[in-house]
């Protein structure tokens, strides 16, 4: 296996361990306690090298070279930069339509409650 394939290999390495630790990243954030960030932080790094060592078996790279965790790591900062942000974007998108669409629904409701009150009032 050449070293561009290799190079290749270990920023799909980064790129899987950054969508694995996704939900730690998410959990580190909404977490107010310092003990549950930390194990975050440390079941990420924990996340990150099984990856890594998965990725190297399976791809059979030969021993580690300087430039193969450089890769790791610009594959890692490509997700947080570029694949991070798509989806947290998405995510926005759709939050943002659930909650219109949850008003609109009540707003519905409502209209639909105030005509019934009314209408008994009247008779």
């Amino acid at each position: 296996m050449g070293q561009v394939w290799q190079a290749f290999a270990c920023i799909s390495a980064g790129l899987a361990a950054g969508a694995l630790c996704e939900p730690l990243f998410v959990l580190f954030f909404l977490a107010r306690n310092k003990a549950v960030r930390i194990a975050a932080d440390v079941l990420c790094g924990i996340i990150t090298a099984l990856v890594f060592v998965l990725f190297f078996t399976a791809f059979a790279l030969p021993d580690l070279r300087a430039y193969m965790l450089f890769f790791c790591a610009a594959g890692f900062w490509l997700w947080k930069r570029s694949f991070h942000r798509i989806l947290a974007f998405f995510a926005n998108k759709l939050y943002n339509r659930y909650r219109s669409s949850c008003k609109r629904i009540m707003l519905r409701l409502s209209r639909k409650v105030c005509r019934k009150k009314n209408s008994k009032n009247l008779s």
